[in-house]
């Protein structure tokens, strides 16, 4: 029988089976499928071997020099302007499973060690999914190093009002042009954006965001209130035809109310399936829109108009969701380390990837909902 015995080669009988104990698949599992946001992300996952960055080609909307003609009529020659590109760093995270030599000697069976092994790899597993549960939302404003998240791909600007001006405290504005809602203005994917205007799409690399005013989410005499209604142009804004938001995400109070001002009239249901992605939740339903929420869902940042103490709700497009994953790097274990200075070994498991919005127009966010 082996034995923990120290060999010339510093290896162990734990870290000889430490791969033995991280099973990918199961890895995969506790990491992404016990939170509904790294559930829904995952099911979205691409998988591939990730070069330095991660390009995505931005197409124009409109060229240049469309024109009617008759015979001889001169046509225009204004060339088209081409491709542009966002450029996505990949993240790396790592996460160390070890065990000093005087563990080892202290343990008085193989099964002992077996059993330290897996509580260490389960321990760190469910830690990985703790910190990326929290950066696809939080992303890398405060660790330049984290994956990008939600919070940087919809910033939380104010929108403009039909008379033009910056909306600061007013939830009647009725959202009528498409520009008025994107006011992003930071860098996504190494491209400044810019905020669309009544003559001006900016961009074109912004999503909707329209920041709550007033009181939670109500129904009075069959009408819902201005927050309910305002979920409605927010989706209307990020939807092109049959190209529309397919899942809501959201912290509790705002599912809350929703759930408890619309009970007589909304439908409470069991979803099955986005696409890939099996819900497993009990959901609601916005205009066919499954609704659920996270726990992990808080607004972290104040990248603009947002308050840390409030809720935001997301309309996403998964068809524009890219959750790349290096299939190099998708909680695997490194080779055997041990350090010049300590009778100890280790093994790190490495997760590499990014969280990417092709098109930030299709997806929306209701920012500083007030959790009281």
């Amino acid at each position: 029988m082996s034995t923990a015995t120290r060999r010339s080669s510093f290896d162990s009988l734990t870290t000889a089976v430490m791969e033995q104990w991280l099973n990918e698949n199961s890895a995969e599992d506790i990491v992404f499928l016990n939170t509904p946001g790294l559930a829904l992300f995952h099911s979205a996952a691409v998988k591939r071997k990730i070069p330095a960055d991660i390009v995505v080609r931005l197409r124009a909307d409109k060229g240049d020099g469309v024109t009617s003609f008759t015979y001889y009529d001169t046509v225009s020659t204004v060339p088209i302007v081409g491709n542009k590109a966002a450029r996505f760093q990949p993240a790396n995270y790592s996460a160390p499973v070890a065990l000093s030599w005087q563990e080892e000697m202290e343990y008085t069976s193989d099964e002992a060690i077996y059993d330290a092994v897996d509580d260490r790899m389960q321990t760190q597993l469910n830690t990985i999914a703790e910190r990326l549960a929290v950066d696809v939302y939080k992303g890398n404003t405060s660790n330049a190093k984290n994956i990008l998240g939600l919070e940087q791909a919809l910033p939380g600007y104010n929108h403009v009002q039909t008379d033009g001006t910056t909306a600061a405290s007013a939830d009647s504005d009725i959202i009528n042009g498409r520009y008025q809602g994107r006011q992003a203005a930071n860098s996504y994917g190494g491209i400044t954006r810019t905020a669309w205007t009544a003559s001006s799409d900016g961009t074109g690399w912004t999503g909707c965001a329209y920041q709550h005013f007033g009181t939670e989410f109500a129904v009075s005499s069959g009408v819902p209130n201005a927050g309910i209604q305002r979920l409605i142009d927010i989706r209307a804004q990020s939807s092109y035809g049959m190209d529309v938001p397919n899942v809501m995400i959201s912290g509790y109070a705002p599912w809350r109310d929703y759930m408890v001002a619309g009970m007589s009239i909304q439908e409470v249901q069991k979803t099955g399936k986005i696409g890939n992605f099996d819900i497993g939740f009990d959901n609601i339903s916005f205009m066919g829109t499954p609704w659920f929420w996270d726990d992990f869902c808080k607004q972290y940042n104040t990248i603009s108009a947002e308050s840390t103490s409030e809720d935001s709700v997301y309309f996403l497009n998964l068809k524009h969701l890219h959750f790349c994953v290096d299939s190099r790097a998708d909680m695997v274990l490194t080779d055997l380390r041990s350090p010049v200075d300590q009778h100890a070994s280790v093994k790190h498991i490495l997760w590499r990837g990014q969280l990417i919005l092709k098109n930030p127009r299709t997806c929306a966010r209701l920012f500083n909902y007030a959790t009281s």
